[in-house]
């Protein structure tokens, strides 16, 4: 037996994607101790921070992992972070940076000088 026809309602509906998804992106990303790049089918509006858990959700056991205690970086052809530019703000759209190889990797923890510097101790008086 043959499968329903589709309509062209369903057709159209098919060819733009969920509701508010927007253009879609193919993204590299390259993940901390896996040889290959993965590659993720995005909507342009995607934040980082959901970029960040859908790359986690495509690695074995990285659904484990949280989104939080990882950042994603641009990164060159090769996969290799560029370190000269900060992790990419978790709020930000992926689209907007015409970029599509990324580095994830786990979060820095921040460094001691980043944190205020303690008071100095009162000097004693005798």
């Amino acid at each position: 037996e043959a499968a329903p026809r589709a309509s062209a309602l369903t057709a159209a509906l098919k060819e733009r994607g969920p509701a508010g998804a927007g253009a879609g992106l193919t993204l590299h990303i390259h993940a901390a101790g896996h040889a290959a790049p993965l590659v993720l089918h995005v909507s342009e509006h995607s934040t980082i921070h959901q970029t960040i858990s859908l790359a986690l959700a495509a690695l074995p056991g990285g659904e484990a992992s949280s989104a939080h205690a990882h950042e994603l970086l641009m990164a060159e052809p090769d996969g290799e972070p560029d370190d000269d530019l900060p992790p990419l703000s978790r709020e930000q759209r992926v689209g907007l940076f015409g970029h599509d190889v990324f580095a994830l990797r786990p979060a820095a923890a921040p460094s001691a000088s980043a944190s205020p510097p303690s008071p100095p101790s009162p000097a004693s008086s005798s």
